[in-house]
């Protein structure tokens, strides 16, 4: 898959480009990140903003299938 940091959710802002790095790191997080309702991704977009290392953005994401508020 390729993708630059112009990428966006449709109809939505940027994906930071931490974010996608992050992503690509676990095929499991970008499945279900790619399948979240855009209101959802959006969600998702600003708490990786709020992620103040890349470690922590990786954990982030690589707890992503969990943090999702309608499937817990």
């Amino acid at each position: 898959m390729v993708v630059n940091s112009s990428s966006r959710v449709p109809g939505k802002g940027d994906i930071p480009e931490s974010l996608l790095v992050a992503l690509a790191k676990n095929s499991k997080a970008l499945e279900h990140f790619v399948s979240l309702p855009p209101a959802e991704r959006e969600a998702m977009i600003a708490g990786a903003r709020a992620m103040g290392s890349p470690e922590e953005l990786q954990a982030y994401v690589d707890n992503m299938p969990w943090q999702s508020p309608s499937r817990q």
